[in-house]
C-alpha cells in the first residue's frame, strides 16, 4: 500500500477506509481508520487531513496561516467542524483533534504505530479488540459520577481525547493539549449570567445549523422546557418527545402538554420503562445507523 492511499476494507457488513500517513522528517507513521473518506490538503507547507465537507467550512480561514501556530489552526477546526476529526502536519509536528465538545478522537498504539479514528468502534472492529471488563464494570456502578468514568472506552487498549483538547504527536511522543479554558467568572452576577447565556445560545444555534434531524426531550421540568423554548425562539425545526412516568402522582406529563400547547408544537409520547418491563430491545437497528461508542445513559429522577 502506498503512503497516503485510501483503502476500503469490508468488515462485518461495514466498510471502513484506511489511510497510512507518513510523518515528514520522521520514521513514524499514522494509520487513520474511518467509515468516512478523508482527503489530503496542502496549505503553505502544512498538510491537512479532513472530511471534504468539513474542510470547506475552514478553508477560507488559512489566509494568514502561521506555520508555527498549529494549535491556533486546530482551534479553528475545533470551532467550525461537526463531523469527523482532523490532522495537521508540519514537518515532524502533528496535531490531531475533533469538534471542541467531542471526545470522538480515539487512538491506540499497535506495534509502535499510532492508529487513530473518529470513533472507538472503528478501531475495535478493525482490530477485533476484546471488551474491557474493568470499563464495563465501571459503567454498571450507578453510584459513580458520570465524569470521568463514563468516558472510559469499552474496548481494551483504546484511548479517547477529552473535549476541549487535541493530541500532539512528535518524535513518537503523545501529549494531550488543552485548547480552551473556561472563562474567569467574577462576583458580578449580571455579567456572568450574560456571558453564560450568550455561550449557551451559541452552542444551541450551532446544533441547529449543523443538524437536519434535531430532537428534544420534553420531560415537563424546567431544564427541558428551557431548551424547548430556546429552540422555538431560534426558529429551529425539531421533533419533540415526552416519556411517561411510572409514578401516578407525577405531574410532569401535564406540564409537558401545557408547554407544548404554549409553543404550538405536538410531541410523540413514549411509554414508561415500567409499563413494558423492557429496558432495551436487542433486535432493533441503531438510530440513523449509528453505533454508539458508549452505553446509552438513561436518567430520570422521578421514576
Amino acid at each position: 500500500m502506498k503512503r497516503g492511499d485510501v483503502i476500503a476494507i469490508h468488515l462485518e457488513n461495514q466498510t471502513l477506509f484506511q489511510i497510512k500517513i507518513k510523518v515528514s522528517n520522521s520514521s513514524k507513521s499514522i494509520l487513520l481508520v474511518s467509515k468516512y473518506k478523508y482527503s489530503k490538503y496542502i496549505v503553505d507547507g502544512m498538510i491537512v487531513y479532513s472530511i471534504p465537507s468539513e474542510y470547506d467550512k475552514v478553508a477560507n480561514s488559512f489566509k494568514n496561516f502561521n506555520e508555527d501556530a498549529l494549535i491556533d489552526t486546530a482551534r479553528i477546526f475545533q470551532k467550525n467542524i461537526s463531523k469527523g476529526i482532523f490532522i495537521l502536519i508540519k514537518d515532524a509536528n502533528v496535531i490531531m483533534g475533533a469538534p471542541i465538545f467531542d471526545s470522538s478522537l480515539a487512538w491506540m498504539l499497535i506495534n509502535n504505530e499510532l492508529v487513530i479514528s473518529d470513533t472507538i468502534n472503528n478501531i475495535a472492529i478493525f482490530f477485533n479488540l476484546p471488551l474491557s471488563k474493568s470499563a464495563l464494570g465501571l459503567h454498571l456502578i450507578n453510584s459513580l459520577p458520570y465524569y470521568p468514568f463514563q468516558n472510559v472506552p469499552l474496548w481494551e487498549g483504546v484511548n479517547v481525547v477529552d473535549p476541549f483538547c487535541v493530541l500532539h504527536y512528535i518524535n513518537g511522543r503523545l501529549d494531550e493539549v488543552k485548547t480552551w479554558q473556561s472563562p474567569v467568572l467574577n462576583n458580578d452576577v449580571n455579567s456572568t449570567y450574560k456571558m453564560l447565556r450568550e455561550h449557551f445560545l451559541n452552542v444551541i444555534n450551532h446544533y441547529i445549523i449543523e443538524n437536519s434531524q434535531l430532537t428534544a426531550d420534553l420531560s415537563g421540568g424546567v431544564d427541558s422546557a428551557t431548551i424547548v423554548y430556546l429552540l422555538k425562539s431560534l426558529n429551529a425545526n425539531f421533533k419533540l418527545y415526552h416519556s411517561m412516568s411510572d409514578s401516578k402522582v407525577n405531574s410532569d406529563s401535564k406540564w409537558a402538554q401545557l408547554i407544548a400547547n404554549d409553543i404550538n408544537h405536538s410531541f410523540t409520547t413514549l411509554n414508561s420503562v415500567g409499563s413494558s418491563g423492557k429496558r432495551f430491545e436487542a433486535n432493533l437497528d441503531y438510530p440513523n445507523g449509528v453505533l454508539t461508542d458508549y452505553p446509552l445513559l438513561w436518567a430520570d429522577s422521578e421514576g
